[in-house]
């Protein structure tokens, strides 16, 4: 049974004399007017004195939430590259928003020095195997001829062998008829005419071994420095391979990194990133996975719309990292119906923690704990009875009342609604968004520098024919150039084809003979080289006029003065690719993502301020590292690094911007650009004036007028708010009349 005892004989004067301070401090409110007996025994007057009310609220039915709200955006799947080594960066090959197939090259480095590099390996390898074989044929047919002249020796001190005659002979005296054994004289010749013969034969002998012996050494150290030179051009190679970076699926380029023409990048840097629009995900800030499994409730609104979603787990190395790379992590989620959802849409993520439905519930600060119970004073009359409570959940606002408590009672809080119901206002469904305003800067990635190509002669500059910022054609003439001809060395090598040709001639004549032939192939050669260079120099002596080799803006112009000489290769004017230039924004705080919407402000020609729409065609931090976005600056006005957007315009309106700053006057305060956008952005939502909103501690609460003209204080889940609104996920209606402080 419950227990209830009249305050006064439960406390003591201390406390009594608590509560008597603490009630005086306010004034009678309340959602209903507080009673007063005029039977007042002497001593409730004393606890209640005339002029104190007490602030109550009753007890009533509600719905108690413990939710958490996140704030998420559809991304679409990306993968990042970089390259393998360390490399001079050149130039990007492809550029946010344009698509890109699997293997498609994305960036290039600077391979000038590694193919020179090949080029002079190939060709000191091609003429080492040409010398090794001219060598060979001759120590081969030197060896061979020493061979036949050594084997013809050894077949003829073979034979000398099988006719080897008597060392002696027997003679017999005629006189005395006595026999002695003499030297043959045959014999002796025979010996030396051999002796000859071997001695010859070893000469040979000897003579073809350190002939083999040296062809052996100089074949087994052509093929180790030959192997040495396929290893040294194979890994050339494989760097030159290196030099591109490929996409390794078919998607859209949504980030590049910064970078200027030779700049060096360490490898593994991440320097662009392709996105497949196709593939989904919904990004918010981290939730781990017992969060989501404690649940009992998930799910995402998008549009007003609710739509399931699933949890993509993330092991303890995953989250590290991405910690590591990126310094901050977010987790993943996908929808399992996104076929209406678009790339950079706003989302809500809902997590229901708890959820009590029509249960009684006081007001949090009602609920006060002893050392052996929790327990509320109700309000009877002018008497506060203390009261045992058994307590459920917690909003931060409201508090659920298990058992001790039923609905109606009137509990002292401090918290009661000051609401009168005078001023109220219907729900109604609409759209709710933030506002975006930065700064924007026309950027040029890709540029191809106008050079002077007159290599011979010397070259006078005459006049310019574009200013800064300028558009222009492909073969429009962007100076005059006067060539002053080299004549001498013309006329010189002019002279020169005439006797190579005489000698050409000659050897042709005489080409019966097989020792001539690599000569005439070596000086028609030398005489096609010979056409081809005076070709050229009677080219470069008609060259009148530097022209654009691409439609495109001119971003930077050396000024030379009338008649100053102009060196070979020197660039004359950088004129940037028009359909691969950009709008880049401002955006620190990495707001803007793929998908986004835009509208940019211009003034034009004219004079007059222009609008256009652009679409964000690059990744935040939510999608891509921050190698690619926050550490990812370009220096905007007065040295100024900023991270930021890209914003794709159409090519002609780009032309159009950078013409107005054409003109130096006033270049500065033309130069940069106002962006907007209305970012998370979320429709067919039931808006709930702020004036109308009570929170603490994330509960959201309003005040309802009911039919009756009661008032009756009920909890939403808020998706989010601006200025002027907050957007109820659930817990409100389309129609309630709410009431207005």
């Amino acid at each position: 049974m419950m227990r209830k005892k009249s305050i006064i004989t439960k406390l003591g004067a201390r406390a009594i004399a608590g509560i008597l301070t603490a009630c005086m401090t306010f004034s009678l409110a309340g959602c209903g007017e507080t009673a007063r007996n005029p039977e007042e025994t002497e001593s409730i007057e004393l606890l209640n004195p005339v002029g104190v009310a007490f602030h109550y609220e009753k007890a009533a039915k509600r719905t108690i939430y413990k939710t958490t709200t996140y704030s998420a955006l559809i991304c679409p799947y990306a993968e990042e590259y970089e390259f393998s080594s360390s490399q001079v960066f050149e130039d990007y090959t492809a550029y946010p928003g344009q698509s890109v197939k699997k293997g498609q090259t994305l960036l290039k480095s600077n391979t000038e020095s590694v193919d020179k590099q090949i080029e002079d390996l190939t060709e000191s390898m091609k003429q080492a195997a040409e010398e090794m074989e001219e060598y060979l044929k001759e120590a081969n047919e030197a060896l061979e001829e020493i061979a036949k002249k050594r084997d013809m020796l050894g077949d003829m001190m073979h034979k000398a062998q099988n006719n080897v005659p008597p060392q002696t002979i027997t003679v017999t005296d005629p006189a005395t008829g006595a026999v002695t054994e003499v030297s043959n004289p045959d014999y002796e010749v025979w010996n030396s005419q051999y002796t000859k013969l071997d001695t010859t034969y070893r000469v040979y002998y000897i003579d073809a071994e350190k002939r083999q012996q040296a062809i052996s050494q100089k074949t087994e150290l052509y093929n180790l420095d030959t192997e040495y030179r396929k290893k040294l051009l194979a890994r050339l190679k494989q760097d030159r391979g290196n030099s591109t970076v490929d996409s390794k699926m078919d998607g859209v380029v949504a980030a590049i990194r910064y970078l200027d023409n030779n700049q060096w990048v360490s490898g593994e840097t991440p320097l662009v990133a392709v996105a497949d629009l196709d593939r989904k995900e919904m990004k918010c800030d981290y939730i781990n996975k017992s969060t989501v499994a404690k649940a009992k409730d998930l799910y995402a609104i998008i549009h007003g719309k609710r739509y399931e979603i699933e949890y993509q787990a993330m092991d303890t190395d995953e989250y590290k990292r991405i910690q590591e790379e990126n310094g901050k992590v977010y987790s993943t989620f996908y929808l399992k119906d996104d076929a209406e959802v678009e790339i950079g849409t706003y989302a809500v993520i809902v997590i229901v923690e708890e959820k009590n439905e029509n249960v009684v519930a006081v007001p949090k600060d009602a609920v006060k704990r002893d050392s052996t119970s929790q327990y509320v004073y109700v309000v009877n009359g002018t008497e506060l009875v203390y009261t045992p409570v058994k307590t459920g959940i917690s909003d931060g606002v409201y508090t659920e009342i298990v058992s001790g408590l039923e609905e109606g009672a009137n509990v002292l809080t401090e918290q009661a609604s000051k609401i009168t119901g005078n001023r109220t206002a219907k729900l109604e469904k609409g759209s709710i968004n933030y506002n975006f305003s930065s700064t924007g800067y026309l950027t040029y990635p890709s540029y191809v520098l106008e050079k002077n190509p007159v290599e011979y002669g010397t070259v006078y500059f005459v006049e310019n024919y574009v200013s800064m910022y300028q558009q222009v054609k492909k073969g429009d003439v962007l100076a005059k150039v006067r060539v002053v001809p080299d004549t001498v060395q013309l006329e010189k090598n002019e002279q020169k084809l005439v006797r190579e040709k005489e000698r050409l001639a000659e050897l042709i004549a005489e080409q019966e003979k097989d020792e001539y032939q690599k000569q005439i192939e070596a000086k028609q050669e030398t005489i096609a080289d010979l056409e081809e260079l005076i070709a050229d120099m009677k080219a470069d002596f008609q060259v009148k006029e530097i022209k654009a080799s691409i439609n495109g803006i001119v971003t930077g112009i050396n000024s030379y003065e009338a008649e100053s000489l102009v060196r070979s290769g020197d660039a004359m004017y950088q004129i940037s690719d028009e359909t691969k230039s950009f709008l880049f924004v401002v955006d620190d705080r990495s707001q803007l993502t793929y998908g986004n919407e835009v509208t940019v402000t211009y003034k034009g020609s004219n004079g007059i301020d222009t609008q256009v729409t652009g679409e964000v065609v690059s990744l935040n931090q939510m999608v891509a590292s921050r190698m690619l976005t926050t550490d990812n600056k370009v220096t905007t006005g007065w040295n100024n690094e900023n991270a930021g957007a890209i914003i794709q315009l159409s090519p002609e309106i780009i032309g159009q911007m950078a013409g107005s700053t054409a003109d130096d006057s006033g270049w500065w305060s033309r130069s940069a650009y106002t962006v907007t956008a209305e970012i998370r952005n979320m429709e067919n939502v039931l808006l709930v004036p702020k004036g109308a909103v009570k929170e603490k501690d994330g509960a959201t609460y309003v005040n309802v007028k009911l039919e009756d003209g009661s008032i009756e204080s009920r909890s939403f889940i808020a998706g989010g708010s601006n200025n002027s609104y907050y957007w109820c996920v659930e817990g409100l209606t389309e129609g309630m009349e709410i009431c207005l402080e």
